[in-house]
Protein backbone atom coordinates (compact mmCIF):
# COMPACT_ATOMS: atom_id res chain seq x y z
CA UNK A 1 0.00 0.00 0.00
CA UNK A 2 1.39 3.37 -1.03
CA UNK A 3 2.11 5.91 1.66
CA UNK A 4 -0.46 8.74 1.70
CA UNK A 5 0.84 11.94 0.18
CA UNK A 6 0.26 14.00 3.34
CA UNK A 7 2.46 11.61 5.32
CA UNK A 8 5.24 11.99 2.78
CA UNK A 9 5.00 15.75 3.20
CA UNK A 10 5.05 15.45 7.00
CA UNK A 11 8.14 13.26 6.92
CA UNK A 12 9.90 15.58 4.51
CA UNK A 13 8.88 18.60 6.58
CA UNK A 14 10.15 17.24 9.91
CA UNK A 15 13.32 15.80 8.37
CA UNK A 16 14.16 19.22 6.95
CA UNK A 17 13.41 21.03 10.21
CA UNK A 18 15.73 18.66 12.07
CA UNK A 19 18.53 18.61 9.52
CA UNK A 20 18.18 21.42 6.95
CA UNK A 21 21.76 21.01 5.77
CA UNK A 22 21.14 17.57 4.30
CA UNK A 23 17.35 17.23 4.04
CA UNK A 24 15.37 19.11 1.40
CA UNK A 25 12.14 20.75 2.54
CA UNK A 26 8.71 20.44 0.89
CA UNK A 27 8.78 21.99 -2.58
CA UNK A 28 5.48 23.81 -2.14
CA UNK A 29 6.48 25.64 1.07
CA UNK A 30 8.48 28.86 0.84
CA UNK A 31 11.88 28.69 2.50
CA UNK A 32 11.20 31.85 4.49
CA UNK A 33 8.30 30.01 6.11
CA UNK A 34 10.37 26.91 6.72
CA UNK A 35 13.02 29.10 8.31
CA UNK A 36 10.53 30.12 11.00
CA UNK A 37 9.99 26.49 11.98
CA UNK A 38 13.69 25.64 11.75
CA UNK A 39 14.69 28.44 14.09
CA UNK A 40 11.75 28.10 16.46
CA UNK A 41 12.17 24.39 17.13
CA UNK A 42 15.95 24.42 17.34
CA UNK A 43 15.98 27.48 19.59
CA UNK A 44 13.45 25.87 21.93
CA UNK A 45 15.69 22.85 22.38
CA UNK A 46 18.86 24.94 22.65
CA UNK A 47 17.29 27.18 25.29
CA UNK A 48 16.21 24.15 27.31
CA UNK A 49 19.69 22.67 27.15
CA UNK A 50 21.31 26.00 28.02
CA UNK A 51 19.21 26.26 31.16
CA UNK A 52 19.93 22.69 32.19
CA UNK A 53 23.64 22.59 31.36
CA UNK A 54 24.99 26.13 31.90
CA UNK A 55 28.51 25.03 32.85
CA UNK A 56 28.69 22.55 29.98
CA UNK A 57 27.65 25.30 27.58
CA UNK A 58 30.27 27.67 28.97
CA UNK A 59 33.18 25.23 28.78
CA UNK A 60 32.23 24.01 25.30
CA UNK A 61 32.15 27.60 24.04
CA UNK A 62 32.03 27.59 20.22
CA UNK A 63 31.44 23.82 20.20
CA UNK A 64 28.12 24.16 22.04
CA UNK A 65 25.86 25.01 19.11
CA UNK A 66 27.35 22.28 16.86
CA UNK A 67 26.78 19.78 19.68
CA UNK A 68 23.13 20.74 20.08
CA UNK A 69 22.68 20.85 16.32
CA UNK A 70 24.10 17.35 16.01
CA UNK A 71 21.86 16.15 18.84
CA UNK A 72 18.80 17.86 17.33
CA UNK A 73 19.33 16.43 13.85
CA UNK A 74 20.44 12.86 14.59
CA UNK A 75 19.24 11.71 18.02
CA UNK A 76 16.06 9.64 18.29
CA UNK A 77 14.39 10.67 21.52
CA UNK A 78 12.58 8.12 23.67
CA UNK A 79 10.28 10.67 25.30
CA UNK A 80 7.88 13.36 24.06
CA UNK A 81 7.98 15.22 27.38
CA UNK A 82 9.98 18.44 27.29
CA UNK A 83 11.35 18.28 30.89
CA UNK A 84 12.80 14.85 30.12
CA UNK A 85 14.59 15.91 26.93
CA UNK A 86 17.81 16.94 28.77
CA UNK A 87 18.25 13.31 29.80
CA UNK A 88 18.24 12.47 26.11
CA UNK A 89 21.38 14.57 25.72
CA UNK A 90 23.05 12.26 28.24
CA UNK A 91 22.05 9.26 26.13
CA UNK A 92 23.41 11.05 23.07
CA UNK A 93 26.75 11.78 24.75
CA UNK A 94 27.03 8.13 25.82
CA UNK A 95 27.10 6.97 22.20
CA UNK A 96 30.51 5.65 21.05
CA UNK A 97 30.79 8.36 18.38
CA UNK A 98 30.42 11.11 20.97
CA UNK A 99 32.69 9.35 23.47
CA UNK A 100 35.44 9.46 20.85
CA UNK A 101 34.72 13.06 19.88
CA UNK A 102 34.62 14.68 23.33
CA UNK A 103 36.73 14.36 26.51
CA UNK A 104 35.44 11.78 29.01
CA UNK A 105 34.64 14.47 31.57
CA UNK A 106 32.02 16.03 29.28
CA UNK A 107 29.52 13.26 30.03
CA UNK A 108 30.23 13.37 33.77
CA UNK A 109 29.71 17.13 33.87
CA UNK A 110 26.47 16.81 31.92
CA UNK A 111 25.25 14.08 34.25
CA UNK A 112 26.09 16.18 37.31
CA UNK A 113 24.17 19.17 35.96
CA UNK A 114 21.25 16.98 34.89
CA UNK A 115 20.93 15.63 38.44
CA UNK A 116 20.07 19.12 39.65
CA UNK A 117 17.22 19.45 37.16
CA UNK A 118 15.94 15.93 37.79
CA UNK A 119 15.82 16.48 41.53
CA UNK A 120 14.20 19.90 41.15
CA UNK A 121 11.28 18.52 39.12
CA UNK A 122 10.93 15.17 40.91
CA UNK A 123 7.35 14.92 42.17
CA UNK A 124 8.04 12.51 45.03
CA UNK A 125 7.43 13.55 48.62
CA UNK A 126 10.32 12.67 50.93
CA UNK A 127 8.07 12.51 53.99
CA UNK A 128 7.62 9.07 55.59
CA UNK A 129 5.30 8.57 58.55
CA UNK A 130 7.35 5.59 59.73
CA UNK A 131 10.56 7.60 59.99
CA UNK A 132 11.49 9.39 63.20
CA UNK A 133 13.44 12.62 62.78
CA UNK A 134 14.71 12.05 66.33
CA UNK A 135 16.83 9.07 65.40
CA UNK A 136 18.19 6.15 67.33
CA UNK A 137 21.18 5.36 65.15
CA UNK A 138 22.34 2.37 67.13
CA UNK A 139 19.16 0.29 67.36
CA UNK A 140 16.99 1.49 64.46
CA UNK A 141 17.30 1.55 60.67
CA UNK A 142 18.71 4.73 59.07
CA UNK A 143 16.57 5.86 56.12
CA UNK A 144 18.12 7.71 53.19
CA UNK A 145 16.00 10.22 51.29
CA UNK A 146 14.81 9.06 47.89
CA UNK A 147 15.87 12.50 46.72
CA UNK A 148 19.51 12.02 47.74
CA UNK A 149 21.56 10.62 44.87
CA UNK A 150 25.17 9.66 45.61
CA UNK A 151 27.60 9.17 42.75
CA UNK A 152 31.32 8.57 42.31
CA UNK A 153 32.87 10.76 39.61
CA UNK A 154 36.29 10.38 38.01
CA UNK A 155 36.53 14.13 37.47
CA UNK A 156 35.90 17.13 39.78
CA UNK A 157 32.57 17.99 38.17
CA UNK A 158 31.66 20.38 40.99
CA UNK A 159 34.76 22.48 40.25
CA UNK A 160 34.80 22.51 36.45
CA UNK A 161 34.71 25.94 34.84
CA UNK A 162 36.22 27.74 31.88
CA UNK A 163 39.31 28.44 34.00
CA UNK A 164 39.42 24.99 35.59
CA UNK A 165 39.24 22.17 33.06
CA UNK A 166 40.30 18.60 33.93
CA UNK A 167 43.34 17.18 32.23
CA UNK A 168 43.10 13.60 33.50
CA UNK A 169 40.90 11.41 35.65
CA UNK A 170 41.77 11.43 39.34
CA UNK A 171 43.33 8.37 40.97
CA UNK A 172 40.64 8.44 43.65
CA UNK A 173 36.97 9.11 42.83
CA UNK A 174 35.15 12.27 43.81
CA UNK A 175 32.25 11.13 45.97
CA UNK A 176 29.35 13.55 45.67
CA UNK A 177 25.75 13.31 46.79
CA UNK A 178 23.25 15.66 45.17
CA UNK A 179 20.05 16.03 47.18
CA UNK A 180 16.85 18.02 47.58
CA UNK A 181 15.87 19.38 50.97
CA UNK A 182 12.42 19.68 52.50
CA UNK A 183 12.64 23.36 51.56
CA UNK A 184 12.90 22.24 47.89
CA UNK A 185 16.50 23.40 47.56
CA UNK A 186 18.92 21.25 45.55
CA UNK A 187 22.39 21.04 47.11
CA UNK A 188 25.47 18.88 46.85
CA UNK A 189 27.95 17.51 49.36
CA UNK A 190 31.40 16.17 48.60
CA UNK A 191 32.23 13.21 50.81
CA UNK A 192 35.37 11.29 51.64
CA UNK A 193 35.54 7.59 50.83
CA UNK A 194 34.46 6.49 54.32
CA UNK A 195 31.41 8.77 54.45
CA UNK A 196 30.46 7.68 50.94
CA UNK A 197 30.71 4.04 51.95
CA UNK A 198 28.53 4.67 54.99
CA UNK A 199 25.87 6.30 52.82
CA UNK A 200 26.12 3.41 50.37
CA UNK A 201 25.57 0.91 53.19
CA UNK A 202 22.48 2.83 54.29
CA UNK A 203 21.11 2.91 50.76
CA UNK A 204 21.82 -0.77 50.07
CA UNK A 205 20.32 -1.70 53.43
CA UNK A 206 16.99 -0.11 52.49
CA UNK A 207 17.04 -1.37 48.90
CA UNK A 208 17.82 -4.97 49.82
CA UNK A 209 15.24 -5.08 52.58
CA UNK A 210 17.73 -6.47 55.12
CA UNK A 211 16.97 -3.55 57.44
CA UNK A 212 19.99 -3.73 59.70
CA UNK A 213 20.32 -1.18 62.47
CA UNK A 214 22.63 1.78 62.17
CA UNK A 215 24.82 0.19 64.82
CA UNK A 216 25.20 -2.94 62.68
CA UNK A 217 26.08 -0.86 59.63
CA UNK A 218 28.73 1.03 61.58
CA UNK A 219 30.19 -2.25 62.81
CA UNK A 220 30.30 -3.47 59.21
CA UNK A 221 32.13 -0.30 58.25
CA UNK A 222 34.66 -0.86 61.05
CA UNK A 223 35.24 -4.41 59.83
CA UNK A 224 35.78 -3.26 56.24
CA UNK A 225 38.28 -0.61 57.32
CA UNK A 226 40.19 -2.92 59.67
CA UNK A 227 40.57 0.15 61.86
CA UNK A 228 42.62 -0.34 65.06
CA UNK A 229 40.28 1.94 67.03
CA UNK A 230 36.70 0.81 66.32
CA UNK A 231 35.18 3.20 68.84
CA UNK A 232 36.67 6.18 67.00
CA UNK A 233 35.12 5.04 63.71
CA UNK A 234 31.71 4.50 65.31
CA UNK A 235 31.74 7.92 66.98
CA UNK A 236 32.77 9.57 63.71
CA UNK A 237 30.07 7.59 61.92
CA UNK A 238 27.37 8.78 64.32
CA UNK A 239 28.57 12.35 63.84
CA UNK A 240 28.37 11.88 60.07
CA UNK A 241 24.85 10.48 60.38
CA UNK A 242 23.85 13.56 62.36
CA UNK A 243 25.24 15.73 59.57
CA UNK A 244 23.38 13.72 56.91
CA UNK A 245 20.19 14.19 58.95
CA UNK A 246 20.68 17.93 59.34
CA UNK A 247 21.16 18.31 55.58
CA UNK A 248 18.17 16.14 54.67
CA UNK A 249 20.24 13.42 53.01
CA UNK A 250 19.10 10.95 55.66
CA UNK A 251 15.56 11.42 56.97
CA UNK A 252 15.98 9.68 60.33
CA UNK A 253 15.44 6.12 61.52
CA UNK A 254 12.61 3.62 61.67
CA UNK A 255 12.10 0.61 63.89
CA UNK A 256 13.19 -2.83 62.71
CA UNK A 257 9.95 -4.65 61.92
Amino acid sequence: MDQPEFQKVQIQFTAHVRDPKFQVGPVDVEDRRMKIYRELLFNNVENLMSGTFPVLKAVMAENWIPLIRDFFSTHKSTTPYFPQVPQELLRFLEAPAQQQHYPAWIWELAYYEWMELALAIDTRDIGDSEVSSTPNWQSEVPVISELAWPHAFRYPVHQISIDHLPTAAAEDPYYIVVYRTRQLEVNFLQMNAVSARLLSLIQDNITSGDLKSGGSLLEQLVAELHHPQPRMVIEAGVSQLDDFLQRGIVLGTKAIS
